[in-house]
């Protein structure tokens, strides 16, 4: 079923102890961020990690991540799962399961499925790169782009800033789950639009005072009516011109805007009707406001891998001012949340990421630069409860760096 978005951050904390909704943030520099590690590094009496970049992979940690994987579907009864890790000497990836239950088809590695909130790491650079474009402003009020009969209907609507949105700091509320549901379960093929879905958060009060972390779907929705407002194209043909064309990322693409077979991905499976018993919830189409801004991108492990490594080792995404921006955290007790993208500091060094949930998909991405290590995982299960991804990053990551794993795992609510 439809789950409240405040799932996916919670996710991110179980592997790398993102920030705590509804805790008081400011603002910490990356060089800021770097200063702590050093500081939970003398903390926890451990030398620093090596900054050499981890060799991909001996036979036995490879056999050993396989064996991870194959446990994690057969625990969890799984329909299936991938894992890839890449560094600069390499990649090393592996799938276990069925892509489609009902034809048997085996999963592969390379696969397009679901990114749910992953989605919003890549809003976050296409709002940046309209930045550095002249075409957006980071600290200028939404008003500048929505219309007044929407913007009037937020809690102090003409005071939130675009940095707000991307942030998570807008104070707006999370969308009325019980009603938003029962509206799909009413019409479950209805093609829902942005302002559809916003509309479930219009005439409430602030969730937490602005300029404090409570996530809300809202916020990305927004930023999807602002970049189309602002450019005057389609989100699916801006997010083409900024990243996906210039990464040449062949399976990424937004949710509904390609012809079917172009726009192929792997099934998704989820005990929609609380029965026990999953259903495949992407044939017949069960629309949970797929295709938008907020959560609706389709991807593949390789194509998020060559994301992160554009985004953290080319610079060929952003300009230095604005991929600062990007990595300037409002901070809290666990971590921090930068413009679409998570952090934390562990044992292993500081950890950049985001985990995402969607109907009939989990997944998580994490990008740990001490070890020059990018981990993707995921599955074509959108059932909360059952074997997420991020217990097999978890244990991937303890198998390739060693050590038992300090994450936090601390409950959001």
């Amino acid at each position: 079923m439809i789950k409240p978005k405040g799932w996916a951050i919670a996710a991110l904390l179980m592997l790398i102890g993102s920030g705590c909704r509804g805790s008081n943030g400011t603002p910490i520099p990356l060089e800021k961020g770097m200063a702590g590690l050093r500081q939970w590094q003398e903390w926890l009496s451990v030398p620093p990690v090596s900054t050499q970049p981890v060799a991909l992979l001996p036979a036995k940690t490879s056999a050993q991540l396989q064996t991870a994987l194959q446990d994690h579907v057969r625990t969890w009864n799984l329909p299936g799962a991938v894992l890839y890790v890449a560094s600069s000497d390499g990649d090393w990836m592996r799938a276990v399961g069925q892509s489609d239950l009902n034809a048997k088809t085996l999963l592969k590695p390379t696969d397009r499925f679901r990114t749910g909130d992953v989605s919003e790491l890549f809003m976050g650079i296409v709002c940046l790169r309209l930045i550095d474009a002249g075409v957006l402003t980071l600290n200028a009020p939404i008003t500048n782009w929505l219309p007044t009969d929407l913007t009037e209907r937020l809690p102090h609507g003409d005071q939130i800033t675009l940095r707000q949105l991307l942030n998570h700091t807008s104070g707006l509320p999370a969308i009325d789950v019980d009603a938003f549901q029962q509206a799909v379960l009413v019409n479950p093929s209805h093609r829902w639009s942005p302002q559809e879905i916003v509309g479930f958060v219009l005439d409430r009060p602030e969730a937490v005072p602005r300029g404090t972390f409570r996530h809300s779907r809202a916020n990305y929705l927004l930023l999807q009516l602002i970049v189309e407002r602002a450019t005057g194209q389609p989100f699916a043909e801006v997010l083409q011109q900024q990243i996906l064309q210039p990464l040449q990322l062949k399976d990424t693409f937004l949710e509904l805007s390609q012809p079917d077979e172009a726009g192929e991905f792997v099934q998704g499976y989820q005990d929609w009707n609380r029965d026990n018993s999953p259903e495949n919830v992407t044939q017949p189409l069960i629309n949970t406001g797929l295709g938008l801004g907020d959560q609706g991108i389709i991807s593949s492990a390789p194509d998020l891998v060559r994301l992160m490594r554009a985004l953290f080792l080319e610079d060929t995404l952003l300009s230095a001012t604005s991929r600062k921006h990007l990595l300037t955290l409002i901070e809290n007790n666990e971590g921090g949340y930068g413009l679409g993208i998570a952090h934390t500091l562990t044992k292993w060094g500081e950890v950049w990421g985001q985990a995402g949930e969607t109907t009939g998909f989990r997944s998580v991405i994490a990008y740990l630069p001490v070890h020059d290590l990018i981990l993707v995982a995921w599955t074509n299960s959108g059932d909360r409860n059952f074997g997420h991804p991020t217990r097999l990053a978890e244990k991937s990551l303890e198998i390739i760096l060693g050590d038992t794993y300090l994450f936090t795992r601390r409950a959001i609510r």
